[in-house]
């Protein structure tokens, strides 16, 4: 019963780590900020407990989601400024 148990956190650990990797791939096509927070959580997620590692990945997916609402503005408006720049370029 012991083992079957150790099998199930260990595929639980390796599904985890999976998550992490998609998640980190995510981030890289979300943002070209540098943020070490997802490469430093898959890096020691074996040696803590998962709810702790969990914790951990909860707090910078919060951080990534406000980092990206706070550019997404940002991003709209360079949109609409070149919009008007283009709309403008036609009417000439």
């Amino acid at each position: 019963m012991k083992t079957e148990d150790q099998v199930v956190v260990k595929d639980v650990r390796e599904s985890f780590k999976e998550i992490l990797e998609q998640f980190k791939h995510i981030k890289d096509e979300l943002t070209s900020e540098e943020d070490d927070q997802f490469d430093e959580i898959a890096a020691k997620y074996m040696e803590q407990p998962i709810a702790e590692t969990l914790l951990q990945f909860s707090e910078a997916l919060k951080a990534l989601m406000q980092r990206r609402r706070k550019t997404l503005p940002e991003q709209a408006t360079d949109l609409y400024d070149n919009e008007d720049a283009n709309i403008s370029d036609v009417r000439r």
